[in-house]
């Protein structure tokens, strides 16, 4: 996913946010829920993707080629401030 797929699904949350409290003003603490959540998704999303690209970086440079066999490819998990981060 890149990032203006990430960004368009964390426009739609917070406009789905948005539409939500409009319907029912009075429930503030809902809107600030719904904003928190979308955007610390969208965040472990972006943070998903750089240490994918980076994993990458390192996977395909000619050092380390050299001198070191990948022996295994698995998705990790780090469990963030914004939420889990997978890659």
């Amino acid at each position: 996913m890149d990032i203006v797929a990430l960004l368009e699904v964390l426009v739609k949350g917070l406009l789905d946010a948005e539409n939500k409290f409009f319907e029912n003003p009075k429930d503030f603490s809902s809107l600030e829920r719904s904003v928190k959540s979308s955007t610390e998704a969208f965040s472990a999303s972006f943070l998903g993707e750089v240490l994918s690209r980076m994993n990458s970086m390192l996977s395909d440079c000619g050092a380390r080629k050299e001198r070191f066999n990948i022996q295994r490819v698995d998705k990790r998990t780090l469990i963030t401030s914004v939420g889990d981060v997978v890659f």
